[in-house]
C-alpha cells in the first residue's frame, strides 16, 4: 500500500506482513523452552506488531470487509484476539476494544478521526 499522506510507511502490500508475524511466532515457540525472558520479550513484540498491523489496516483501508478478513486470517494463525496484557495503556485499550466485533467497528470509525486531530 502506498499512502501519500504518510511517507514513513513502506510501500508494501498489507497482506505481506502476516507471514512475518507468523515467522516470529514460530521462532518464539522454538526458543520458549530455552530462554523464558527472551520468549517473553518476543511475545510482547509480536503482540505489539499485531496491534500495529490492525491499526494500519484501519487507517489505510478504512474498510470493514478488509478488517474482518485480516483479523480472521490473524485468528487462524493464533495471533488474534490480542492477549489482555499491560504492555502500554494504548495496547491495553486497543486489545480490549478489538476483542469484540462492536469494539472493532468503534475503532474502525474513531481511529481515522483521532488521527486527523493528532497529526
Amino acid at each position: 500500500i502506498n499512502n501519500n499522506e504518510n511517507d514513513n510507511l513502506p510501500a508494501t502490500p498489507i497482506g505481506s506482513l502476516i507471514p512475518n508475524l507468523i515467522n516470529k511466532r514460530t521462532f518464539e515457540f522454538k526458543i520458549n523452552e530455552e530462554d523464558i525472558s527472551l520468549s517473553t520479550a518476543l511475545r510482547r513484540r509480536i503482540d505489539q506488531l499485531t496491534m500495529d498491523y490492525i491499526y494500519n489496516i484501519i487507517i489505510l483501508t478504512r474498510s470493514e470487509q478488509q478488517l474482518s478478513e485480516r483479523t480472521e486470517q490473524l485468528r487462524r494463525e493464533g495471533l488474534f484476539p490480542l492477549p489482555d496484557a499491560n504492555y502500554t495503556s494504548k495496547y491495553k485499550w486497543f486489545s480490549r476494544l478489538s476483542a469484540s466485533p462492536a469494539g472493532l467497528r468503534l475503532l474502525l470509525r474513531s481511529l481515522p478521526l483521532l488521527r486527523r486531530f493528532t497529526d
